[in-house]
């Protein structure tokens, strides 16, 4: 992972000092859906969540870009847990838990459009750094006797009812992009679709010694360009 992303700060270092023979300006949006979980050094079911963003960017050379792209993106995950019965003290009540974090996160991706013979179709490879800030945090638990949600800076205890809530969560994320799309159309304006794989890797568990936690997310996305020659 650290070559990658050696790799990816290199090749966006060096896009600007490509010579634009023929720079191209692109502008548009896309949305979709994430397949969100935490890893690290936790193992968690995914949960689905949405992304929407806009972006804009700058041809360099023939077949290079710079794509900057903002974008309310949802992640999380989900698992199961299990707390105290209060109504029979020593069993437990097993339940789903589902941690929604709503992020503001800002891609910065270099873009591939390698040549191929067609008008109607055109393939992109693309990677870069991604940082992101949190707007909020919140868990959902759900067992036979209570469904209830929670901010994630409530620090409730598993034994005692109602919780639990996902604790101590840093506000600030960071990692990179890897993806793939292919547009579609002959003008000036085309739809396109994205794959991407977002991996974060700041640890987001705000502990001293605690469990490393990383957000992890694929993500499926359709989306609307236009392009403009200079």
């Amino acid at each position: 992972m650290k070559k990658l992303i050696g790799v990816v700060v290199l090749a966006l270092i060096a896009a600007p000092l490509v010579r634009p023979a023929a720079a191209q300006t692109v502008y548009g949006a896309r949305g979709g859906l994430n397949i969100a979980t935490i890893g690290g050094d936790a193992d968690l079911d995914s949960r689905l969540g949405i992304y929407v963003g806009v972006f804009a960017g700058l041809g360099f050379g023939e077949f290079w870009s710079l794509q900057p792209e903002l974008a309310f993106s949802q992640k999380g995950m989900k698992d199961f847990i299990s707390r105290a019965d209060p109504d029979n003290p020593g069993q437990g009540i097993v339940g789903d838990r589902t941690v929604t974090m709503n992020y503001l996160e800002l891609q910065v991706p270099l873009v591939l459009t390698p040549k191929i013979d067609s008008e109607m179709f055109k393939f992109r490879l693309y990677g870069g750094a991604t940082i992101a800030y949190m707007l909020s945090c919140s868990t959902k638990l759900e067992d036979p006797f209570l469904s209830n949600s929670f901010s994630c800076d409530e620090n409730t205890d598993l034994i005692d009812p109602p919780g639990p809530a996902f604790t101590l969560i840093s506000s600030f994320d960071y990692g990179v992009v890897l993806g793939a799309g292919l547009d579609i159309g002959s003008g000036p304006s085309v739809f396109s679709i994205d794959v991407r794989y977002d991996a974060g890797l700041a640890d987001i568990h705000d502990v001293n010694q605690g469990a490393k936690l990383k957000n992890q997310v694929y993500q499926l996305l359709i989306g609307y360009a236009h392009r403009k020659m200079p």
